[in-house]
């Protein structure tokens, strides 16, 4: 099957076996329990910490986007091994976990965390406000089919806080479903702007096809945006 993609031109078309595929539609539709951190393999192999959820224990821990996964509960995390990562990260909400994490210019260091339910499919927004700078974070971890409904709570959290600048925090998000992300776009950019994407329909159609920026049903922000991007933001988060 991988020789067929491969063969097929397709450099986003992947197959995932059934264990990879049931993770996939976890984070899109469901749950897990853990620490509220994505993992990837970095250029040298080794698992990174590409995102961390606002308010998680890995965020309260002050675990960063960067540190790199060295082991957990004491047991090595080859170069690649990124299943081996999840599974061990992965646990009973209200369990503890021992991790040792990497970080450049500094030792490694060790940090207990306690597990908790991190619910994707309702909490891929995450909030926090900074008075002293009049500053709104809002980070999308995830376009899952809840995202929109969360952005349009963050935004109004913004309006009542008075933010009058927000930050976007796109980085380590690995994408999901398009059609949240224009509905996404529409919170900030007026429809008529152009659409939100272009579909290439090769080979069932001949040519590309405009998909709309989301209408928005509430007010749209028109304040001071900054959009923050990494080389781990894909897909639709692109």
């Amino acid at each position: 099957i991988d020789g067929l993609l491969q063969g097929s031109g397709d450099d986003y078309a992947a197959f995932l076996p059934p264990a990879e595929a049931a993770e996939s539609s976890r984070r899109l539709t469901g749950e897990y329990e853990g620490i509220g951190v994505t993992i990837a393999r970095n250029h040298e192999g080794e698992v990174e910490v590409v995102s961390i959820m606002i308010d998680s224990p890995a965020d309260r821990a002050d675990v960063r986007v960067g540190d790199i996964v060295k082991a957990v509960e004491s047991t090595p995390i080859p170069k690649g091994d990124l299943e081996l990562a999840s599974n061990l990260l992965r646990g009973e909400a209200g369990t503890s976990v021992s991790v040792e994490f990497g970080r450049e210019g500094q030792e490694s260091y060790d940090v207990t965390l306690t597990r908790e339910k991190i619910a994707t499919g309702e909490k891929t927004v995450g909030y926090r406000y900074y008075p002293d700078d009049d500053v709104a974070v809002i980070q999308i971890t995830l376009f899952a089919l809840t995202t929109t409904d969360e952005l349009d709570e963050a935004l109004a959290q913004a309006r009542t806080d008075g933010a009058s600048r927000i930050v976007l925090d796109l980085r380590g998000n690995p994408g999901g479903w398009v059609s949240e992300a224009k509905d996404v776009i529409g919170k900030f950019v007026d429809p008529e702007a152009g659409p939100a994407l272009l579909e290439d329909t090769w080979p069932a159609g001949d040519g590309m096809v405009p998909i709309p920026i989301g209408d928005s049903d509430g007010a749209r922000y028109d304040g001071e945006l900054i959009v923050l991007v990494d080389e781990n933001t894909a897909s639709s988060a692109e």
